[in-house]
């Protein structure tokens, strides 16, 4: 703290003017005339005890407003270290890490709630004419606020978070959208990052911007995080051993010792037991019996430093697998070599715990519908157009809720294919062409694949209301989808064999087929296991799902379900209301390892200001003054009443 004008300190010797004032003031009890004169002794007596302790509290009052007039007068601050504080006009990016990390608390309040404050007094503080934009990094990072001038949005939005979420940890997305956010800036550039910078998320691989920029990282949290105990796996399976009962396999990571454990289905406590951490892991097998209701919650019985890891939902019995039937339009004996072999490896490796994918494989000319029966996609790879007995029976399965994939190859006519599917296929088909490199949409929410070489590809021209996941470089459409009935079709314009493109070399070939297969099976299959904080889960159009915390919500025309920030046991609801299936929303295992990574050197982004940001000077001379004015007005008021006399 100090004073812009110390010199004006000598203004609170005036305090004595009041006390002088005090001493010297005489004052003359009125006359009375009383019948005795010890009634007339009583009454002085009473009235100098009145008119004591009235001028006392003038007194202090009178002093107390000479004191805050002469401390305003000398002008004091508060000096605060913040980044960018510094009274320019500039446009500045916040990102706020709002990921389950920064929920552990310090001080008696959670991390993420310390960098909300942080970021308000920031807003508030901005000079006029200034823009501010807001992005959050717990995955997926996004763009809550789009830069404005008006700081009114940005803090309605902070004002929105909670202070704890379930969401993982994606810094170098929130940065890169920060750095898009302030392309085209009219004012000085300013990225600010406010995290835990804990060593899960990333901060290895910020891209920080150098050119026209100034950065700077602010560490919320001191940099020895506590002691912390987390449940990193829990999963069940029926027990071989024993009819009726299902084994739940239980992982804790934290500091060596023993800590008790539980298994809860709501209120009622299904088995409990005690783990051993030993070399910072301890695993431990509970018996729990076979429950009408498929998931329960695992929880230790120690609160610790972070407690949204200290319980971790789970399914008791693992989703029955969604059902594909593969049609392959150009088989070969080799797999290497055959339509469908490198995705019916994908499909093996497809993770069990969310049930896995079950396949199996026809040849294009040897398929009937009743292959559709017990399936919940067909996948036409590289396969001639079906006929028209096949393509009603098609209809027939997608209106139920059924889903088709159609991919290119030299086996598709686009001219057959418009014939016999036109009014169910997301997009008119048109002869191969030659596309570039193909990525997926950022807004599709499948896994990221980019700059696949692509050789050729079908001409595809979405429908009015389709939904383009994938596209190449040149802007053509490379995957298409749209809703029919209950259930969704999608074309893919090159073909899932290495013939066309080299898409089943990539690493995300597996991620990207397995999801998109789970998306168009979502109107008949059951759902996944588990989905991630934050992590978009397909679901039929017009599911009901309960949340933790008790609230209904209905899956919307898109058939995804995006409210999955909350994590816990998420109920599927029937038409009575009631819970029939469930899905769990969990957060990353990594989310619990709090130890903090070193911050990158910022001396080559833009004259970063680094951890510590500016000195910065807040008045009080305002409040001081307006608690001056509150003493003389209080004092006004006193001295205008007339003491009471006996």
């Amino acid at each position: 703290m100090g004073f812009g004008l110390p010199a004006a300190l000598l203004g609170l010797l005036a305090v004595g003017a009041p006390i002088l004032i005090h001493l010297l003031r005489q004052r003359d009890l009125p006359d009375r005339t009383l019948p005795t004169v010890r009634l007339l002794q009583r009454a002085t007596a009473e009235s100098r005890r009145r008119l004591r302790l009235r001028d006392r509290l003038l007194l202090l009052l009178r002093a107390l407003a000479v004191i805050c007039l002469a401390l305003g007068v000398a002008r004091p601050f508060v000096v605060s270290q913040r980044a960018f504080d510094d009274g320019r006009r500039a446009s500045l990016a916040i990102v706020i890490d709002d990921s389950m990390s920064m929920g552990r608390e310090d001080g008696g309040r959670t991390l993420l709630a310390e960098a909300v404050e942080r970021a308000a007094e920031a807003v508030e503080a901005l000079p006029e004419g200034s823009e501010v934009s807001l992005v959050l990094a717990g995955g997926p990072a996004r763009l809550e606020v789009p830069r404005t001038s008006s700081p009114e949005a940005a803090l309605r939005a902070l004002r929105r978070l909670p202070a704890r979420t379930g969401r993982g940890t994606d810094l170098p997305e929130a940065v890169r959208l920060a750095r898009r956010s302030l392309a085209g800036a009219r004012r000085g550039r300013r990225l600010w990052v406010l995290s835990d910078f804990a060593a899960h998320g990333g901060v290895s691989e910020l891209e920080l911007p150098s050119d026209g920029f100034e950065v700077a990282l602010e560490r919320v949290g001191g940099e020895e995080p506590p002691e912390n105990r987390a449940i990193v796996e829990a999963t069940g399976a029926p027990d071989p051993t024993t009819p009726g009962q299902v084994s739940v396999r239980v992982v804790v990571r934290g500091p060596d010792g023993e800590v008790p454990v539980r298994v809860e289905q709501g209120d009622a406590l299904l088995s409990a037991g005690r783990v051993r951490l030993a070399g910072g892991l301890g695993r431990v097998t509970l018996h729990v019996p076979e429950q009408p209701f498929p998931a329960a919650t695992v929880r230790l019985g120690e609160a610790d430093a972070l407690p949204a890891d200290d319980a971790r939902p789970m399914l008791l019995v693992p989703p029955a697998a969604a059902r594909v039937l593969l049609v392959d339009g150009d088989p070969h004996p080799a797999r290497a070599r055959d339509e469908v072999g490198f995705l019916s490896r994908a499909l093996d490796a497809a993770p069990r715990r969310d049930g896995g994918l079950r396949y199996r494989t026809v040849d294009a000319d040897a398929w009937a519908p009743a292959d559709l029966e017990d399936v919940d996609v067909v996948v036409l790879a590289n396969a001639p157009a079906p006929s028209p007995v096949l393509a009603a029976a098609l209809r027939r399965h997608v209106a139920g809720g059924g889903g088709l994939l159609v991919t290119g190859g030299d086996q598709v006519q686009p001219r057959a294919y418009r014939a016999r599917l036109g009014e169910l296929l997301p997009a008119t088909l048109s002869p191969a062409r030659s596309p570039g490199l193909l990525a997926t949409e950022a807004e599709a929410g499948l896994p990221r694949l980019e700059g696949v070489p692509t050789r050729r590809a079908l001409g595809l021209e979405p429908e009015l209301g389709a939904e383009v996941w994938a596209r190449f470089d040149d802007g053509g459409t490379a995957l298409v989808a749209q809703r029919e009935g209950r259930g969704r079709v999608a074309v893919l314009a090159t073909s899932v064999d290495d013939d066309w493109s080299e898409l089943p070399y990539r690493p995300g070939f597996l991620p990207f087929s397995v999801e998109l297969l789970r998306r168009l099976a979502s109107g008949r299959a059951s759902p996944r296991a588990a989905v991630e904080a934050g992590e978009a889960l397909p679901l039929p159009p017009g599911a009901r799902v309960r949340r933790p915390d008790g609230e209904v919500l209905t899956v919307g025309e898109e058939g995804l379900f995006e409210a999955t920030e909350l994590p816990g046991v998420h109920a599927l609801l029937d038409e009575a209301g009631e819970a029939e299936t469930a899905f769990v929303v969990t957060s990353p295992a990594s989310e619990s390892e709090l130890a903090p990574a070193p911050l990158p050197d910022l001396e080559g982004a833009g004259g970063g200001q680094g951890e510590g940001g500016v000195l910065s000077r807040r008045p009080v001379d305002p409040w001081l003054f307006l608690l001056a004015g509150l003493f003389l007005l209080a004092e006004g008021v006193l001295r205008t009443r007339k003491p009471k006399t006996a």
